[in-house]
């Protein structure tokens, strides 16, 4: 085993108690990161901002994300601890590492840090839902991690994706 798998095996372990998996805050925050709570998010962002931009850029994140995450999964293997995951998802999506809810709230969210108060209060969800899903067993401290720069990464691409095409289009 690892320094990376130690660490990860260890900070589980100690997070991992019956009575944080049974709790219900605990369990709303590890859905924070869902496909379902995104499109919430970006749909309530859409309507609340005059500038939509910062939308676009979150949809675009997004699908970076998404295919990256993908790409890793099936690329490391890393398996779940499958004592804490129903069937159907041992079957949908059998692989931890990187965790696609966590890269997803910050590919999300990152196009708004420049926004003080959203980026504070998503950073905050963001962290929550990573302690909640590794409380949960669904997740090792590394998949979380790892997951935040690759949504963080992704809305830097996003940027350059959008400011590249804008520039071949509008001029």
């Amino acid at each position: 085993m690892n320094i990376i798998e130690e660490i990860d095996t260890s900070i589980s372990e100690k997070l991992a108690n019956e009575k944080l998996k049974q709790s219900v805050l605990i369990t709303l925050f590890s859905y924070i990161g869902s496909v379902f709570s995104i499109l919430v998010f970006l749909i309530i962002l859409f309507f609340c901002f005059k500038e939509k931009s910062f939308v676009i850029e979150s949809i675009c994140s997004l699908a970076y994300a998404t295919g990256i995450v993908f790409v890793l999964k099936f690329t490391v293997k890393r398996q779940r601890n499958t004592s804490n995951i129903d069937k159907f998802r041992q079957k949908v999506d059998p692989y931890s590492f990187p965790s696609g809810h966590i890269s997803r709230i910050f590919a999300a969210i990152s196009p708004f840090y420049s926004l003080l108060y959203v980026s504070i209060t998503t950073s905050i969800l963001g962290s929550l839902a990573a302690f909640a899903r590794i409380s949960k067993g669904y997740h090792y401290l590394s998949d979380c991690i790892v997951g935040s720069i690759i949504g963080v990464a992704s809305s830097f691409l996003a940027k350059m994706t959008l400011k590249f095409l804008s520039t071949l289009i509008f001029q």
